[in-house]
């Protein structure tokens, strides 16, 4: 899936609820910025570089930031929802 700066993004939040046990919800908005990773151990790619477009199919590690009109969120590639 190609994800731009820009474009609306849907991305599922686990909220813990009684018993651990977690429940599954989504928050989607505007991406402001996409993170990828060029070291290991940098999950969400703060040390790496930004970049503009992004094929999640590569299967970097790296994040998202993104906002609504509830404020500002980021989230890991791997809780984006796609197609």
């Amino acid at each position: 899936m190609l994800i731009k700066v820009g474009e609306e993004i849907i991305v599922s939040i686990n909220l813990p609820t009684v018993g651990m046990n977690f429940n599954s919800k989504i928050r989607q908005g505007n991406i402001t910025d996409i993170s990828i990773a060029t070291k290991p151990g940098d999950p969400a790619g703060e040390q790496g570089t930004q970049v503009n477009e992004y094929d999640t199919d590569l299967k970097y590690d790296g994040s998202i930031s993104f906002t609504n009109n509830s404020g500002q969120y980021w989230a890991y590639f791997s809780q984006i929802i796609g197609d």
